[in-house]
């Protein structure tokens, strides 16, 4: 049977595949390539999650739910560090901001697959936002608004 979730899920994920292995295996030491790839991964995973989470199987709705916004978090990072190192071929040294970042991401995928970011499923399979759904819109609307401003910069 025709499933147009199907389609609109699986034929970004091959091109996202295609195109992070073209780039990634074009310059395997070059950092823009190794990020660009996991920008790809990120998203790849990101989409998968969230096929399972509408057509879910293996585990309940509500843990695919979450993983999907474990992966969102991770995809805003992954955009973000492109948009801020493209086109360098080093990662600078490790400052507070940076190390700041690093662990409000960390904190906020840990959140966002605990019980606090999404509590439960409501009738109709939508989920209950949780006590920490504000440290995951900040972390969002954080990154992309670095993001937008590395861009402009």
């Amino acid at each position: 049977m025709f499933n147009l979730d199907i389609i609109i899920t699986f034929v970004p994920i091959g091109i996202s595949l295609g195109l992070g292995v073209i780039v990634y295996a074009k310059n395997k030491k070059n950092l823009s390539n190794k990020i660009f790839g996991g920008l790809c991964l990120a998203l790849i995973l990101w989409a998968a999650t969230n096929y399972l989470s509408i057509h879910p199987s293996w585990f309940p709705a509500l843990f695919w739910i979450r993983v999907v916004m474990l992966f969102a978090v991770f995809l805003q990072l992954m955009f973000f560090l492109f948009v801020y190192l493209f086109p360098q071929n080093h990662i600078p040294a490790l400052n507070l901001k940076f190390s700041s970042l690093l662990f409000l991401t960390l904190a906020t995928m840990l959140a966002s697959i605990s019980p606090f970011l999404y509590s439960k499923l409501n009738e109709g399979s939508i989920p209950v936002p949780g006590p920490l759904m504000p440290l995951f819109a900040f972390t969002i609307f954080l990154f992309w608004g670095l993001s937008a401003f590395y861009v402009i910069k």
